[in-house]
């Protein structure tokens, strides 16, 4: 605007303004704007997006499209703040109604939203997300090599986990796992 001596505000000269920004707009795409360095970068998002995605490949579509939005949008791991809030939930594991995983994602909401203004009306998908965090963690440890306590204690982790899909042995880790952070840090 200096170098040419452009004013906006001179009528006379709208004309002639207007071409020198169209050489401008021209001169940028087609000298400074390198065609294949824009590929190279779309497909090297696309390459990270993917990539990112296969982490949550045990969840629903659309918790996965939620998770990954956010990653390219605002280039945040929203998944690990959660997470990081769901382990400071002591019942976590033994949750198993709509209602208990509301509430917690009220909760982690409250939390998350001073920090992220982009997950404003995005609530039901944190309820999701966390809802699937629950059975895709307690689904993991349902694989252990479980003891074997007695045929009704059994029996009974077993129905648990078929009636309510809540693992105790999940529950179990988790909470032995607090109790020997706590003795270890002095808390």
């Amino acid at each position: 605007k200096v170098e040419d001596k452009l004013n906006e505000f001179d009528l006379d000269a709208k004309e002639g303004n207007l071409k020198i920004c169209v050489n401008y707009l021209f001169e940028y795409y087609h000298n400074y704007l390198n065609s294949d360095l824009v590929n190279e970068k779309t497909i090297l998002n696309k390459y990270t997006l993917n990539k990112f995605r296969k982490q949550f490949e045990d969840y629903e579509i659309d918790v996965q499209d939620w998770l990954v939005h956010i990653y390219d949008v605002y280039e945040k791991h929203i998944h690990k703040s959660i997470n990081s809030l769901l382990k400071k939930e002591e019942m976590f594991y033994l949750y198993h109604t709509d209602s208990d995983f509301r509430s917690c994602s009220y909760d982690c909401y409250a939390h998350l939203i001073k920090k992220n203004n982009f997950l404003k009306d995005q609530s039901e998908y944190l309820f999701k997300y966390i809802k699937e965090y629950h059975s895709v963690q307690s689904m993991k440890k349902e694989d252990w090599q479980n003891p074997f306590i007695t045929e009704e204690i059994n029996s009974w982790i077993e129905d648990t986990w078929v009636k309510y899909k809540v693992n105790i042995w999940a529950f179990v880790d988790d909470y032995t796992n607090r109790f020997l952070m706590m003795n270890h840090f002095g808390q």
